[in-house]
């Protein structure tokens, strides 16, 4: 039996993508698997007049004998980096393996411990885990293995999870170390790769057991807008049930904020048990080897006494074993917790009380410094205002004189020298002055005595004389004023 499957890769395997690009250019991948198990790789492009290149079939590592099984019937690619290609089995068996490049696969798989053989493919398969799908409920250990063509279908919610659906019902598969590949790679250390995070299966719907006929699945969709499974069965019914993510995987570095305290965590028991938030330690806590299904059997059918006793029967151990085990073990763990954080909290608020008593005290102590600042404060004040005052009378009594004050004491001498000189020409102004006054009462008495007449022009000249010498006498007497002011001088005159 053979199926083809097309999926798309980064453009990095062949050729970017320009804008002016072709679609009819483009080489598309695909892989094709054949009944024997072998897987072939295949890229075409939508040009009918370019050939297909066909590679095949693909090194699968480790190597099988069997080729991981010669009744390989159905094959899936999960959109995820690197892609991992899923290879179902009629014998009910999955194996998880990543696609890479040759030239890439460098040291990432060293751990499989295997000798690489040359091929002229560009890829290669690393089948890192498989998985057994539990094909219908067995009521006793006698019943013999059954086969049946087993059909994939991808989840439109998670690029991590898939369903499997076949004679006997329909899986649900959770891929868990994709997040540890992605780890690795980011760290890019020279370390192998190693993982202990395995596939999670849940059988959703059982349509046989032992003692009655399958029952098979014909058709098997999701709604992504209803989230709603719809399977339609060989007898005409159709079952619903609403798209649940039971196991949701999150990147590592969401988990946990450091890495790195992951090898602290094992001196402490403490950072043991907080290295990971506590839902995600519940989930993997209540995470099933087995899970109980909807069982949907044909109505046709009636189930003998024995029979009803023994489906039952392995329900009741099923949800004892695997449920209520679990529920307890939750119940344990969440009183431990309860009970750590309890210590904690009260180990928190007694170092919140030592904290509140050494504030107090620091208040205290700042305070205290605050008056000493103030008071050191005062006294270095005062302290500079001495020593400025002592500073000054030092240079007071100091004979040795500056350049400064050289230079002030002959401006000095030199504006003393211009305010005699200035003095000396007032005294002279003055006498000039009197002078004239007394000439001018002498000839105004001598006029009245002889009552000479004088002309017009001679008056005004001798007036126009006599303003202008007035004018004259005024401005020096400002002028001598004003220097007085400037020179702080008092008359001594």
């Amino acid at each position: 039996m053979s199926e083809f499957f097309f999926f798309f890769f980064d453009n990095e395997a062949n050729g970017k993508k320009t804008k002016n690009e072709n679609l009819n250019e483009i080489a598309w991948p695909a892989v094709l698997l054949r009944g024997n198990g072998d897987i072939c790789y295949l890229a075409t492009t939508l040009d009918p007049g370019k050939k297909s290149k066909f590679e095949g079939p693909l090194v699968m590592y480790p190597p099988a004998d069997d080729n991981y099984g010669v009744e390989a019937c159905s094959i899936l690619v999960l959109d995820t980096v690197p892609n991992v290609v899923v290879v179902a089995t009629s014998s009910g068996t999955l194996y998880h393996s990543v696609m890479l490049k040759i030239d890439e696969t460098i040291y990432i798989f060293i751990y499989f411990q295997k000798s690489v053989t040359s091929t002229s493919s560009s890829h290669a398969l690393y089948v890192l885990e498989s998985v057994e799908l539990e094909l219908g409920l067995q009521l006793n250990d006698d019943d013999p293995s059954y086969t049946c063509p087993i059909f994939l279908h991808k989840d439109p919610m998670s690029r991590w999870k898939y369903y499997s659906f076949h004679n006997t019902g329909f899986h649900a598969v959770s891929i868990r170390f994709i997040s540890d590949i992605e780890n690795f790679l980011e760290k890019s250390t020279g370390d192998s790769f190693q993982t202990d995070q395995h596939s999670i299966v849940e059988y959703l719907v059982c349509t046989r057991t032992n003692a009655t006929p399958t029952l098979p699945v014909l058709g098997f969709t999701i709604i992504p807008t209803t989230n709603v499974i719809l399977a339609f069965l060989s007898n005409g019914d159709v079952i619903s049930l609403p798209l649940k993510i039971s196991e949701i995987i999150t990147h590592p570095k969401i988990l946990l904020d450091d890495v790195e305290t992951i090898e602290d965590s094992r001196s402490s028991p403490l950072k043991k048990l907080l290295q990971e938030p506590f839902s995600v330690h519940i989930k993997n806590v209540l995470n099933r080897n087995v899970n109980q299904p909807l069982v949907k059997l044909d109505k046709t059918v009636n189930l003998s006494p024995q029979e009803s006793l023994d489906l039952i029967s392995r329900t009741t151990n099923l949800l004892r074993k695997e449920y209520f085990n679990k529920f307890q073990t939750v119940r344990d763990e969440i009183e431990q917790r309860v009970t750590l954080l309890t210590s904690l909290l009260s180990l928190h608020r007694e170092e919140l009380k030592q904290l509140e008593m050494e504030k107090g005290k620091l208040k205290e102590v700042a305070e205290k410094l605050a008056e000493k600042y103030e008071e050191i404060k005062d006294k270095q004040k005062s302290i500079n205002e001495r020593i400025e005052v002592m500073f000054n009378s030092v240079l007071q009594l100091d004979p040795i004189e500056s350049i400064a004050e050289k230079k002030m004491k002959n401006e000095l001498i030199a504006v003393k020298d211009e305010v005699e000189n200035f003095k000396e020409s007032i005294r002279m102004v003055k006498k000039q002055l009197d002078y004239q006054w007394f000439k001018k009462e002498e000839r105004k008495q001598e006029k009245h005595n002889k009552n000479i007449q004088l002309g017009g022009n001679q008056i005004e000249t001798i007036r126009t004389s006599l303003n202008k010498s007035s004018m004259e006498i005024g401005d020096l007497v400002k002028v001598i004023n004003a220097i007085k002011k400037q020179l702080n001088i008092t008359d001594a005159c």
